[in-house]
C-alpha cells in the first residue's frame, strides 16, 4: 500500500510543476498529490470547516467542502497560481478555502488605492503586484503568504482585519488593544516591516 502524501511531498511536487515537469496527461505533478493529500487529510478538513459552521448546518456542509476545497486549489494547481513555500501556507490556504474567506482582488486593489498617502511604500508595492495578479486565487495567494509571513498573532489579526475594511477603531475594539492610536503604531510598525520585506523580494515568486 501506497504512504499517504505528507505536506513536504505536496510542496515537492509543486516545485517540479513550476520547474515544467508535467505527467503523461500533461499536467502538473502538484494536481495528483493535492488530490491525494486531500482526500488523505479530508477527515481534519471536514473539522475546520465545521468549527466555522453555524451550529444549525449539520454535517453536509462540512462533507461538502472537502469537494469545494479540492476543487478549488486543482484549479490554482492547473493554471499555475497553487504555490506554497511551507506546510504552514498550505494549511493557511486550505482553512481559508474550508471556511470560505472570499478574496476579491478588485477591492484589495481599490483598498490599496485608499492607502497609498498614509501607508506609502508598502501600498506602492502590495498595489503593483496586485495588479500583476490575473485572477482572485493569485491574489488570495499573494495576501496569505504576506500574512502567514507575520510571526505575531495579533499582528496578523490586524493585518487581516485592515485588509478587509475594518477601521482602526474596530480593530481595537475587536483586538482588545488599548486605543484606536494603539491600533495605528501597531499597523505602522508592521507595514514598515512588511515594505521592507517587499523591498528584499520576500514575496515574489
Amino acid at each position: 500500500m501506497d504512504r499517504w502524501v505528507t505536506e513536504a511531498d505536496v510542496l515537492a511536487a509543486v516545485a517540479r510543476g513550476r520547474a515544467g515537469e508535467r505527467d503523461e496527461r500533461g499536467d502538473s505533478p502538484a494536481r495528483a498529490a493535492l488530490a491525494r493529500f486531500i482526500l488523505e487529510n479530508e477527515a481534519k478538513v471536514r473539522a475546520i470547516a465545521r468549527r466555522k459552521l453555524p451550529s444549525n448546518q449539520g454535517v453536509f456542509d462540512s462533507e461538502d467542502v472537502v469537494s469545494s476545497v479540492l476543487r478549488r486549489l486543482d484549479t490554482m494547481a492547473q493554471s499555475g497560481v497553487f504555490a506554497p513555500r511551507s506546510a504552514e501556507e498550505l494549511w493557511g490556504l486550505i482553512k481559508a478555502i474550508a471556511c470560505r474567506t472570499a478574496v476579491d482582488r478588485r477591492r484589495l486593489i481599490e483598498r490599496a488605492r485608499n492607502f497609498l498617502t498614509e501607508d506609502g511604500p508598502y501600498a506602492y508595492e502590495l498595489l503593483k503586484r496586485l495588479n500583476a495578479c490575473p485572477t482572485d486565487d493569485g491574489a488570495l495567494m499573494l495576501v496569505l503568504r504576506i500574512m502567514m509571513s507575520i510571526k505575531n498573532q495579533t499582528d496578523r489579526q490586524l493585518f487581516a482585519l485592515l485588509h478587509r475594511g475594518a477601521s482602526h477603531r474596530a480593530i481595537a475594539a475587536a483586538l482588545n488593544l488599548p486605543s484606536e492610536e494603539a491600533s495605528r503604531q501597531r499597523w505602522c510598525a508592521l507595514r514598515r516591516d512588511l515594505a521592507q520585506r517587499f523591498a528584499e523580494g520576500v514575496f515574489d515568486g
